[in-house]
């Protein structure tokens, strides 16, 4: 999808000459760095509702 993390790092990449053996590894990080991060706060949100609803 455009102008997602992935689809933007792959596009600067080609933009800046970055070859694919230094960009792979690069973009595929910040996937999982976005992933963990995501993850944490919807966890976080999860727990601070059942803690103020009381659920």
């Amino acid at each position: 999808m455009p102008a997602t993390g992935v689809w933007s790092g792959c596009a600067a990449a080609f933009v800046f000459g970055v070859k694919f053996r230094r960009a792979l590894p690069t973009i595929a990080a910040g996937v999982m760095i976005a992933g963990i991060v995501v993850t944490t706060v919807t966890i976080t949100g999860i727990g601070l509702a059942d803690l103020i609803l009381g659920a």
